[in-house]
């Protein structure tokens, strides 16, 4: 794919729809545009995989959408990749709702009764 202009986030990462464009640019073995669904498809894995990457939740999906663009991931979204282009992983988000300091006490000096 030859490099273009594109219109960035203010994070520097390619507009998503600048992405679904450049998808849809490219043909698949039958000459039909490709879409994001069917590149996950055929890049093996789920139907939703590259729709995800565009949230950032989808290494698998970034990787098919940027080797069909002949780019990096780290080309199309700088901020989730370092320098030597291992992925920045975004922080996890703990299960619970609550923190210690919200946890029961009834286990504390059980010792004094």
């Amino acid at each position: 794919m030859t490099k273009r202009s594109v219109a960035r986030t203010p994070s520097g990462d390619w507009h998503p729809e600048e992405i679904k464009a450049a998808v849809r640019i490219q043909k698949d073995p039958d000459g039909r545009p490709w879409s994001l669904g069917s590149l996950a498809i055929a890049a093996g894995l789920p139907e939703h995989a590259c729709r995800t990457a565009l949230r950032g939740s989808d290494a698998k999906g970034e990787a098919a959408i940027a080797i069909l663009l002949d780019l990096t991931p780290r080309d199309i979204w700088p901020t989730r990749y370092d320098r030597n282009g291992a992925r920045i992983n975004p922080p996890r988000r703990s299960g619970n709702s609550f923190s210690l300091g919200d946890a029961p006490r009834h286990c504390e000096n059980q010792e004094a009764a």
